[in-house]
């Protein structure tokens, strides 16, 4: 092995790096999932969603529940395919956000609480700032 001046270590993980952008797809199929099977149970039951949304306090009820089940259905099949990255990602930092806020105020913690969203919202956040990469509808209509 080559060894510069990071060591062998160094030159190891440089060698991944080559799969940077397939490493992207799947973290955007993976945030993508998580959130279509978040998403459409919401719409499947908007009166139900808006009912419990209003009960806790998030009004409009049903209009903020279509707007949440929209995002998280269609807006995550949309970055599935790397279209709108940027700008859905933006939507999804507010969703995780609200939904970190609402756990918190609500006295849950971080363990069997609010981990999952917080996770979440960091992974937002990496597609606010990266796109969606390589392999995104995005880059191959050269709209990033």
């Amino acid at each position: 092995f080559p060894v510069g001046s990071h060591g062998i270590v160094g030159y190891m993980i440089n060698i991944f790096s080559v799969f940077s952008d397939w490493g992207l797809v799947v973290l955007r199929l993976v945030f993508a999932a998580i959130f279509i099977a978040h998403g459409w149970p919401k719409i499947k039951n908007l009166k139900g969603t808006g009912e419990w949304m209003a009960s806790i306090g998030i009004k409009p009820g049903v209009f903020w529940a279509t707007v949440v089940g929209l995002t998280e259905t269609f807006g995550a099949a949309l970055i599935a395919l790397g279209l709108g990255v940027q700008f859905l990602a933006i939507a999804f930092v507010i969703d995780m956000i609200v939904a970190m806020s609402w756990r918190i105020r609500s006295g849950h913690k971080l363990v069997g609480g609010y981990e999952i969203d917080l996770l979440l919202l960091t992974v937002a956040l990496f597609l606010v700032v990266n796109g969606g990469g390589l392999y995104s509808l995005d880059h191959y209509w050269n709209l990033i």
